[in-house]
């Protein structure tokens, strides 16, 4: 990602973000919107999930932990996962099956069922006995990580968000029945949210109110491509648009996923391709010398990558506040900025503009 924005008004704050990959493919851009009770959906003991099998009734699947030692050792010792069917508005319990461990994830998997169980991924698939009642099966499962906690599917790809061992990127064999690890970020973060941009890029969030970008490598682990620092803990992302988007706009076209934090703040990250990424880098370096933070506070120092073991520099992100913030300057002073651009003020100031139509 090449840059990250972000807009605050009287209801809340707004982020846009953009990013590139190594042979100039733009992956993504951030947006962070307004506030609202409850909105960044925070994640507990309990997963909701719904699978619909082949020929069969729409199935509502929930998850749940206990156990005394919680606790004490951070995990649960068992939990459950409930099985109710959608009848005629109504949800019944028709299968409950217990586990080995919490469920801190679920979900629907090419027709199965994709569990995250204490440090395991375990795959079920639903099957009929000779009785016509039907069961979560075990078919497989993968091992090797301190907390399961989040995870995602695209294709037959899984991804997934460890308490301490950040991203790790899995794949199921269909023929042989079984999950393989194909990569891992063998850097340490503490993940609260993962996602999977495309086949190729995913972006996590960490406790530290980071974000970061991770791709395949071809020499086998997840190279970090992209890191900024959001300010907010992100709890949730999800693909999808905060707004209504027409064919004829230009920017309506771009990807985007939308995300939530602990302080109840939504926001989106949205894919830009290269040459706007790039303008708006530029028009990012050039405003900093116009617009100045609460404090003196230097924006690089503030946008920098920090957790516990190392600092960077933000990078492939630009910042949407800071883009918008054309707007909050004098006549003058916009006209100053596009010299520095080189191009018309009334062009770049249509080119900002138009950036809001994605919040």
């Amino acid at each position: 990602m090449r840059g990250a924005r972000r807009w605050r008004t009287r209801s809340g704050s707004r982020r846009l973000t953009a990013r590139e990959d190594e042979d100039g493919r733009v992956q993504t851009c951030t947006r962070r919107s307004a506030r609202e009770d409850g909105a960044s959906g925070a994640r507990g003991r309990r997963q909701l999930q719904g699978l619909r099998p082949a020929g069969m009734q729409a199935l509502v699947l929930l998850a749940a932990a206990r156990g005394k030692h919680e606790r004490m050792r951070g995990c649960s010792d068992e939990g459950r996962i409930l099985v109710f069917l959608v009848k005629e508005g109504e949800l019944q319990l028709i299968k409950a099956k217990e586990t080995k461990g919490a469920v801190y994830s679920l979900k629907s998997f090419n027709g199965k069922l994709l569990a995250a169980i204490n440090q395991k991924i375990r795959l079920y698939k639903w099957v009929q006995r000779n009785d016509r009642s039907h069961v979560l099966q075990f078919e497989c499962a993968h091992d090797g990580h301190v907390l399961s906690l989040y995870t995602q599917t695209r294709g037959d790809f899984i991804l997934v968000g460890d308490m301490m061992r950040s991203l790790s990127l899995l794949i199921y064999k269909h023929e042989e029945g079984k999950i393989e690890e194909v990569a891992r970020d063998l850097n340490t973060n503490w993940m609260t949210a993962v996602e999977m941009l495309d086949d190729d890029i995913y972006i996590g969030a960490d406790n530290c109110c980071n974000l970061f970008t991770v791709c395949k490598s071809p020499y086998g682990f997840l190279e970090a491509v992209g890191e900024y620092h959001l300010g907010d803990v992100v709890n949730r992302l999800h693909h999808g648009s905060l707004v209504m988007h027409h064919a004829d706009s230009g920017t309506g076209q771009f990807p985007s996923v939308i995300f939530g934090t602990v302080n109840g703040a939504i926001g989106v990250i949205v894919s830009l391709p290269y040459d706007l990424y790039a303008f708006l880098e530029k028009l990012q370096s050039v405003l900093v010398n116009f617009v100045k933070g609460v404090g003196n506070l230097s924006h690089a120092q503030w946008r920098s990558f920090c957790n516990a073991r190392r600092t960077s520099s933000a990078r492939n992100f630009v910042d949407g506040d800071l883009i918008e913030s054309f707007f909050s300057l004098s006549p003058s002073q916009m006209v100053e900025v596009a010299c520095a651009m080189g191009v018309p003020p009334v062009e770049l100031y249509k080119k900002v503009q138009e950036l809001t139509n994605l919040h």
